[in-house]
């Protein structure tokens, strides 16, 4: 069991694309308030359970005709006691973690990351992990958004992009796919990519470089490898203005080369670039600028300069009035980390007191709205692909990571169907609990702040109550203590109420627990909870009682038959069948062991539905209702072993099916879970990993 810091049976635990060098140059690619209720109607308490069964074409209770009667101030409807029809399960989808930002990759020239001024954010677009990508994501104010334009650039890396102010929009040219070397070229505004299709064309080029040049009005490109051999390094400098490439000759170039650095330099009016390889010179660490048609080789004049290197990336950081250079590799292979600035024709070393691990190929881009610039991704020495981003002005660095629950286990979650977004409170860690209020809405959690809540505390329970029309969170245990809370709390509107304690005259005063197990029965219309544990001042003990809550009152439910004493079960409510599913748990008595039973819960009756088929016998596992897919939904857990259980079944008509999903389930116990309406799928956040190692998850996902 799972008490004041995870005791689990006897034990008690104290918590506490690839960038592919050819010999040292590479290619990438390759292979209501508490106090209120409304009333309800016979259609206000059928329609949770009604929802899922007309989704999938059925009415509601999976077909079965309904019976209501009075009770209290409202109706209860439940469905009759009738066979059901055989249920239709869709084929089963796959686990998958959601993605706050890109998925890590390097890319390449640096030039795949660039401000938009037109649509006022950071766009990335492409680079590979070993396969090219076509992926396009924003990012402003401090998140990244995935955009999904109706059609877009091919697969590819070591594209060259800039933005082109007086067309309007971001310029992208070129790349390669790590079979094909592309000439196309492309815009992007308003979140949509259009194929361009210019008088005349640069050749086919991967790992060029672009910029604009605010003082000449015209979009720079210069270098790459020159395909499909990619055996000539480029030295052709093109301009792109009025819709069109323009070849031109300047007296003087820079030698052919590709993985250079390029970039505007706002303060001095010219375009800098400095670095890349060449078949001939090898790892290059000369300093051109380009002004007025001309480039002028400015490494002679200078004394300080970043070590030559190749698959660095530059942009200019309006804060500081300086090019910012990071990154990039040596002719030894060796990754760097080091921070550079160009302003006034001289190099400066930046030594921040905290910057980013060492890496090729990140992309890096000035973030013109408020200054600085935004790093993500490279590559390190491993081989391993970063997916970090990370922003730099005024001399220092900062990790920016998006808004997310520290990675706990026994955080509770439930979707708030008043409010309309998924509730996280609570949960522990190796070295407390959490008294923290979250909200999921499909893309990006978001930390509430409301002025009263429910003390810190792991083991509790929390469901959407559909009669009262709030959420309610009951019990739990504080980190490491033997107390067991019996407050109940209520959600809505983004605010926390305590329900009074009531007196024993005034009403039923519930014993403290934790790891109880509750949810809301959708036919009978009140929530139920069921076992758990307390301490009785000499020990602790397993629960059987079963409670009933509606109107803000806790009743004492004595049905005549009832599942034993057990935590760490797990419940809820089959929108098919119209009854709860009780499965599972621990029970102690006579010795510690873990159950696979399955209950079902109807019209104030518990019924044994135990089968021989049905997951292994378990504690702590993740279950909920999918009404996307009409089944009860169960993953995780632990069946006594240090490592959770990562199979996934279904529940429905009385029968447990393990399914084979696509992607499997996370290995996780105690995690939180609940369906989110509005995606129509189920979200999964947290739990632990490994009893023995102490370890918490703090990914979310989706099914």
């Amino acid at each position: 069991m799972f008490v004041a810091g995870f005791v689990v049976g006897a034990t008690v635990l104290v918590l506490l694309g690839g960038l592919i060098p050819v010999e040292a140059v590479g290619l990438h690619g390759g292979a209501t308030g508490a106090t209120g209720r409304a009333s309800a109607s016979s259609g206000d308490i059928a329609l949770a359970s009604a929802r899922a069964s007309l989704a999938v074409g059925a009415g509601p209770a999976g077909g079965a005709p309904w019976t209501c009667q009075p009770r209290g101030g409202g109706v209860a409807c439940s469905a009759a006691a009738a066979s059901h029809p055989s249920p239709l399960i869709v084929p089963t989808p796959g686990w998958s973690t959601v993605a706050f930002g890109p998925s890590p990759r390097v890319i390449p020239g640096g030039s795949g990351l660039v401000y938009d001024a037109a649509d006022a954010y950071v766009l990335l677009f492409g680079g590979t992990n070993g396969t090219p990508k076509a992926d396009t994501w924003s990012f402003a104010g401090g998140l990244w958004t995935h955009l999904h334009p109706k059609t877009a650039p091919s697969p590819r890396f070591g594209s060259a992009m800039a933005y082109d102010p007086p067309a309007g929009y971001v310029l992208l040219f070129g790349g390669y796919n790590g079979v094909t070397t592309f000439s196309d070229t492309w815009s992007f505004l308003n979140g949509q990519w259009t194929h361009l299709t210019p008088a005349t064309t640069p050749a086919k080029l991967v790992e060029a470089v672009a910029a604009y040049d605010a003082n000449d009005s015209y979009v720079v490109l210069f270098g790459g490898l020159v395909g499909p051999a990619l055996t000539t390094f480029s030295h052709a400098t093109y301009t792109f203005f009025s819709g069109n490439w323009h070849l031109i000759t300047p007296a003087t170039s820079p030698p052919g080369r590709f993985g250079a650095a390029m970039a505007f330099d706002v303060l001095d009016g010219w375009v800098v670039m400095f670095g890349g390889y060449n078949g001939t010179s090898g790892y290059l660490g000369d300093t051109w600028n380009f002004s007025a048609g001309h480039w002028n080789n400015r490494t002679a004049g200078i004394s300080v300069a970043p070590r030559a290197r190749a698959f660095s990336a530059m942009a200019y950081d309006n804060l500081d009035k300086s090019l910012i250079l990071f990154g990039g590799q040596t002719s030894t292979g060796a990754h760097l980390g080091d921070t550079w600035s160009f302003a006034r024709g001289l190099w400066s070393h930046q030594t921040p007191a905290f910057a980013p691990a060492a890496r090729l190929d990140p992309g890096l881009a000035a973030v013109t709205g408020t200054g600085g610039v935004i790093m993500f991704g490279g590559e390190r020495n491993t081989g391993v692909m970063f997916g970090d981003t990370w922003t730099f002005g005024s001399g220092v660095w900062k990790h920016v990571l998006p808004p997310q629950p520290s990675p706990r286990a026994e955080g509770i979650m439930t979707y708030d169907e008043a409010d309309g977004y998924v509730l996280l409170f609570g949960g522990l860690d190796l070295g407390q609990s959490y008294g923290d209020t979250w909200t999921f809405n499909g893309i990006l959690w978001h930390k509430l702040h409301p002025s009263i809540a429910p003390g810190a505390r792991d083991g509790a329970v929390m469901a959407y109550d559909g009669a009262d029309g709030y959420v309610v969170l009951w019990g739990g245990q504080p980190h490491g203590g033997v107390k067991k809370f019996n407050d109940t709390w209520t959600f809505l509107g983004g605010i926390w109420r305590p329900l009074p304690l009531p007196s024993s005259l005034s009403g039923l005063v519930l014993p403290g627990a934790a790891l109880a197990t509750m949810a809301y029965d959708a036919a009978d219309g009140y929530l139920v909870m069921f076992g758990g544990i307390n301490y009785t001042g000499i020990g602790t003990r397993q629960l059987s009682y079963t409670y009933a809550f509606l109107d803000g009152n806790w009743t004492n439910v004595t049905p005549s038959v009832s599942p034993p004493a057990r935590d760490l079960a797990g419940m809820a409510f089959d929108s098919w069948d119209g009854e709860i599913v009780l499965f599972g748990g621990e029970n102690t008595a006579p010795s510690i062991h873990y159950l696979n039973d399955t209950w079902t819960w109807a019209a104030g009756t518990w019924t044994n539905a135990t089968s021989p088929i049905a997951p292994s016998q378990r504690e702590a596992f993740q279950i909920v209702y999918d009404e996307n897919h009409g089944y009860v939904l169960l993953t995780g857990g632990f069946n006594g072993g240090s490592t959770p259980l990562s199979d996934t079944w279904s529940f429905v008509g009385g029968v447990w099916t393990k399914l084979a999903p696509s992607t499997p389930a996370p290995a996780v116990a105690v995690a939180g879970i609940a369906f989110d309406a509005k995606t129509s799928s189920v979200v999964l956040f947290g739990g632990i990993t490994n009893v023995s190692t102490q370890g918490f998850a703090g990914t979310t996902w989706v099914y």
